[in-house]
C-alpha cells in the first residue's frame, strides 16, 4: 500500500516487486538464524547441565517433560526459555531495523480525495491563507 502511494506509477511494479522479494527473501533466511539460534543456545545451556541436548532438540518441545527427570526438568525449561527469549530477541531487532526503514517514508494520505463543495471550499481557503502567508 504503501508503495502504491509514495511511487510514481511507473515504478510501482517495481517498488512492489521489491517489497515482495524482501518480504520473502528475509523470512526465508531468517527462519534460518532464529532455528540457529534456538539449537545452539540449547545446546549450549543443556551442556552445562550434563544432559543430552541431541535428545531434546530432535525430538522437540512437546516431549521435553517425558524424556527429561523431574529433577533435572526445572533447569531445563529454564535453559528452554532462555533460548527461545534470545530467538525473539533477533525477531525485536529486525522489527525495530524495519521501523527505521518505515520511517524514511514519505508520509502521504491513502485516503480518497473528498468530493463536493466542501472540498472545494477547503481548497479555496488552504489557497488563500497560502496567498495571505506569501503577502505578508
Amino acid at each position: 500500500m504503501a508503495a502504491q502511494t509514495v511511487l510514481s506509477k511507473t515504478d510501482v511494479p517495481s517498488g512492489i516487486s521489491l517489497v515482495f522479494l524482501t518480504q520473502m527473501l528475509g523470512g526465508a533466511i531468517f527462519i534460518s538464524v532464529g532455528q540457529n539460534i534456538l539449537q545452539s543456545e540449547l545446546v549450549k545451556g543443556l551442556q552445562q547441565y550434563g544432559i543430552d541436548p541431541l535428545v531434546i532438540v530432535t525430538t522437540g518441545a512437546t516431549e521435553i517433560r517425558n524424556l527429561v527427570p523431574a529433577a533435572q526438568l526445572p533447569e531445563v525449561l529454564i535453559v528452554y526459555n532462555y533460548a527461545l527469549r534470545q530467538t525473539f530477541l533477533c525477531a525485536v531487532g529486525l522489527a525495530c531495523a524495519a521501523s527505521l526503514g518505515a520511517a524514511g517514508l514519505e508520509w502521504k494520505s491513502v485516503k480518497a480525495p473528498e468530493k463536493g463543495s466542501e472540498a472545494e471550499a477547503r481548497a479555496i481557503e488552504e489557497k488563500r491563507r497560502s496567498q495571505e502567508g506569501e503577502a505578508a
